[in-house]
């Protein structure tokens, strides 16, 4: 292993980590978006 390959895989994987986070919160906040929506179809079916 050369010197910087431990440093580029941290990088990597924090990385990675945080692409994941991001993708929870983006599913998420689609997912809280379609609240209202849903709401008002639900008060209207009764």
């Amino acid at each position: 292993m050369y010197s910087g390959e431990l440093e580029v895989q941290a990088k990597r994987k924090a990385i990675a980590v945080l692409q994941d986070e991001i993708n929870r919160i983006l599913n998420a906040s689609r997912e809280l978006s379609q609240l209202p929506e849903m709401m008002m179809k639900k008060d209207k079916t009764g």
